[in-house]
């Protein structure tokens, strides 16, 4: 078996454990140690998927492939963005000014600039696929230096944060999955129906998502602090 198939095959391996977790951790009981344990679990098995991504992605432009190349690459900046808010929300729930660190806007500007380029790429070479994701670049950074800019006047800003990044990765994980896997699972003649599905079912799920977690977790009733570890950092 060759490096790039092992790279590949541990690749999908950690994908479904990611997609195990999210799931279980979307239907525990939030802020219990079970939730935090296998939260935990998903935050590796997602940082696992970035990491396997990258030679995946260095191996698609080597081949020639530069569509999917920067789709993979296009990705891991995007879910890794949604993973460190989703972490660090949590970690520095008491601070937002801590949250914000010395990374925040020039992760969102990576975005925006990385949103831009995707979008320039598609235009070039005629993909709808690159031209289609490129705007959630440009809004997870254009949001992300909103907040900077506004700070929550609400203690439970970081649930919101925290909940909205999950979904979002968990929305980017799964057109990932649906994207490279579907594709090899139907017929031929249904890959322009399975396109669409990879596309628009997470995006429409996690909308969906979002609004529930806004009306259950939205309200000044609903954000109160929970009992989350916390750690300070420099």
């Amino acid at each position: 078996m060759t490096p790039y198939l092992i790279i590949r095959n541990l690749h999908i391996v950690i994908g479904v454990v990611a997609l195990l977790s999210f799931w279980t951790t979307a239907v525990l009981r939030k802020g219990t140690p079970l939730h935090r344990r296998v939260g935990g679990v998903y935050l590796v098995a997602m940082v696992g998927i970035m990491i396997t991504a990258l030679p995946l992605a260095g191996a698609a432009f080597a081949e020639r492939h530069p569509v999917t190349g920067a789709f993979l690459l296009y990705l891991v900046l995007i879910t890794g963005t949604a993973i460190w808010i989703a972490w660090r929300a949590i970690e520095d729930r008491r601070s937002f000014a801590l949250f914000m660190g010395v990374s925040y806007r020039p992760l969102a500007w990576a975005n925006i600039l990385a949103g831009l380029g995707v979008f320039a790429a598609g235009i070039n070479v005629g993909a709808p696929v690159l031209i289609g994701i490129a705007p959630v670049g440009l809004l997870v950074g254009s949001r992300m230096l909103k907040h900077s800019r506004n700070p929550p006047t609400v203690r439970g800003w970081w649930l919101q944060q925290h909940y909205t990044a999950t979904i979002a990765s968990g929305a980017a994980t799964h057109i990932s999955f649906l994207n490279i896997g579907l594709q090899h699972l139907v017929p031929h003649t249904y890959a322009g129906v399975a396109n669409y599905v990879a596309w628009f079912a997470p995006v429409i799920a996690a909308g969906l998502a979002l609004f529930w977690a806004h009306r259950r977790y939205g309200s000044r009733n609903s954000t109160k602090d929970m009992t989350l570890p916390s750690t300070s950092r420099t």
